[in-house]
């Protein structure tokens, strides 16, 4: 397959995913509420799973992604070695801390439990990277950037900030007669509510980087992972509604940031110099 095919099979990927990512926030705008209030089900058991455990995939592909990229990168200079070392370490240390807060949640009285928790996964990754002997492919390299970029711009630079300044109130956390329901495109400013968008449906579609390991294998392979990965990204959103935690407009956004940050690097080329 030439490059041009393979760049016009992308662009039409693209165009048809950002037309079904119109009409669904144009549903959404429309019937955000009454999609919840037929919806949610605050008692429901597999939505309450994913409330608690849904991240931890996407955390730990994030993880996998910090290893493979420190062990494969070849830093030019000490300055920036030193930085690239510092923001790895920071935000896995940071990840750490958060999987221990998912995992022991209902049995945390204080921080230091997450703190001691995340410090020995800490020590035990350096010495991980100081002494395992791997070779990583430029494929998985290539892996590793692209799920550092979705982390970057398609969380940290994406949904966290607009969760701050949006300031929509959860579902859940609605009056009784949803006076202070508001819809997706009404900033409210910083109000302490945090609803739109959301985070857990953007971790959910960090999987969708998968894809990029698989390409070049088998159908069966590829249909296995592009399915699992689709399945279980769908299935976070969907839970978030149920759970009455977001509005239907608030896992599309989610996960529209991560979508798009992984196109618009689905070309290696522009991914190449990072």
């Amino acid at each position: 397959m030439t490059v041009n095919i393979k760049e016009k099979i992308l662009n039409n990927k693209t165009n048809l995913i950002i037309l079904l990512y119109a009409v669904l926030m144009g549903i959404a705008g429309i019937f955000d509420l009454q999609i919840s209030e037929s919806l949610v089900n605050r008692n429901s058991g597999w939505a309450k799973v994913i409330e608690d455990y849904g991240e931890l995939p996407g955390i730990i592909t994030i993880l996998t992604a910090i290893f493979i990229y420190h062990k494969k990168k070849k830093h030019s200079s000490n300055a920036r070695t030193i930085l690239y070392s510092f923001i790895l370490t920071y935000s896995a240390f940071m990840l750490f801390s958060y999987t221990g807060i998912v995992l022991f949640k209902p049995f945390l009285n204080s921080f230091y439990p997450v703190i001691i928790f995340a410090s020995v996964l800490m020590l035990i990754s350096v010495v991980l990277v100081k002494k395992l002997k791997v070779d990583f492919s430029e494929t998985a390299f290539y892996f590793s950037k692209v799920v550092l970029l979705m982390g970057i711009f398609g969380y940290v630079l994406f949904v966290q900030p607009l969760k701050i300044f949006w300031g929509r109130v959860r579902f859940r956390d609605l009056e009784p007669l949803f006076t202070d329901f508001t819809n997706w495109y009404v900033p409210n400013g910083i109000t302490g509510s945090d609803s739109f968008p959301s985070g857990h449906s953007a971790m959910g579609f960090v999987l969708i980087s998968f894809f990029i390991l698989f390409r070049n294998k088998n159908f069966n392979a590829k249909f296995v992972i592009y399915s699992f990965a689709l399945i279980w990204a769908v299935a976070v959103a969907a839970s978030r509604v149920v759970i009455g935690a977001h509005f239907l407009s608030d896992v599309i956004v989610g996960s529209m940031g991560m979508m798009f940050v992984y196109l618009y690097f689905s070309k290696p080329e522009r991914a190449k110099n990072i």
